[in-house]
């Protein structure tokens, strides 16, 4: 947190991050099954692909679930609490630049030091003000991308596999997609 109060805030940026760490971790065993299977390196890549987008997806769900549903944490808004970065802080600080200071600062507080009342504003302002809608509509993207992937369409297994994995990180986000 220590320069967040001085960059400028890139949703693409944050998915690139998110891509690399739990993106490319839930396809490295698909790409590790499809070598043992033997299939070429550049075709377990291409395979794993999707998977990557699947990642982004979970990550993505996560960030919404933790302000606008239930982690099993016991406490809405505990990434806030935490001083963590999450997707509807990114999109909203883009979206809202003027309100950098107020977040950081939300960030910075520390878990037993950050008032209620601030964690319940940051829920209500990335509702009002679009941050959480451009979430949904970057995951409802990626949705789209996984079902219409030509990779898993030829791979039918796989293809099962991915789409239930679709539906159990979408599920827990359902009643605001509705």
């Amino acid at each position: 947190l220590k320069m967040l109060s001085q960059r400028r805030f890139s949703f693409e940026e944050y998915v690139a991050t998110v891509r690399k760490k739990t993106g490319e971790l839930l396809a490295l065993p698909v790409e590790g099954a499809a070598l043992i299977a033997g299939k070429e390196a550049e075709q377990a890549q291409a395979l794993a692909e999707p998977f990557i987008d699947l990642g982004t997806l979970f990550q993505l769900q996560d960030d919404v679930l933790d302000l606008y549903g239930d982690k099993g944490r016991g406490l809405m808004g505990s990434d806030l609490y935490e001083g963590k970065v999450s997707a509807l802080v990114v999109a909203h600080l883009f979206k809202h630049p003027e309100d950098t200071v107020w977040l950081v600062d939300l960030l910075r507080s520390g878990r037993e030091e950050t008032p209620i009342q601030e964690v319940k504003r940051a829920i209500d302002r990335f509702r009002d003000t679009g941050a959480l809608d451009y979430v949904i509509s970057f995951v409802m993207k990626i949705v789209e991308r996984l079902f219409q992937s030509p990779v898993l369409r030829d791979e039918s297994e796989l293809h099962n596999v991915a789409m239930e994995l679709v539906v159990r990180a979408m599920r827990p986000i359902q009643h605001i997609l509705e």
